[in-house]
C-alpha cells in the first residue's frame, strides 16, 4: 500500500511489488540515520544505536534473501495463506521474472545474504568499538 502511488508508467509496477521487501530493509535505515546525524553540539546522536538499526535492516535483508531464493521454487508460504506455485503474488518471482533474472534467483540471494553477513559483522564490530572508545562515567562516590 505504501508504495502504490509509484506504480506509474516510468518505474511500472516495480515500485509496487517491491515495497514490501524494499520497507522490510529500508525502514530501520531511517533510524540509522536518525542516529548518526549530529545534534546542534556537532557530536553524533547515538552511533551505538546507529549499529544496532543497521543490524537489524540487515537481518531484515536475510530475510528477503530467503524469499528471493524461493522464486522459482515457489514453496515458501505467502501472505495470502499459498505457496508460491499457488499464488501469482510472489513478489520476487514476478519481479525477476519481469526483469529476465529468474533463473539468477539463487545467486542474487546468495549475494544478498553475502551483504547482510558483511553488514551485520560490521555494525556488531563498530558498536562494540564505539562502545569501548567510550570514557567511563564516575558512578558513586570516589574512593580516596
Amino acid at each position: 500500500m505504501l508504495f502504490m502511488p509509484f506504480g506509474i508508467t516510468v518505474l511500472g509496477r516495480t515500485m509496487v511489488i517491491l515495497g514490501g521487501s524494499l520497507t522490510q530493509v529500508a525502514f530501520p535505515l531511517l533510524f540509522f540515520g536518525y542516529f548518526l546525524r549530529k545534534r546542534e553540539d556537532g557530536r553524533r546522536r547515538d552511533v551505538f544505536a546507529a549499529m544496532v538499526c543497521l543490524w537489524w535492516s540487515a537481518i531484515n535483508l536475510l530475510d528477503v534473501a530467503i524469499y528471493c531464493a524461493d522464486s522459482r521454487a515457489g514453496e515458501l508460504m505467502l501472505l495470502d495463506g499459498l505457496t508460491g506455485k499457488e499464488s501469482d503474488g510472489h513478489d520476487w518471482y514476478n519481479l525477476l521474472n519481469g526483469w529476465g533474472l529468474l533463473e539468477h534467483d539463487t545467486a542474487i540471494a546468495r549475494g544478498m545474504r553475502v551483504v547482510a553477513a558483511l553488514t551485520c559483522v560490521a555494525s556488531i564490530v563498530v558498536a562494540v568499538w564505539t562502545e569501548l572508545q567510550r570514557p567511563r562515567e564516575q558512578t558513586g562516590a570516589s574512593l580516596t
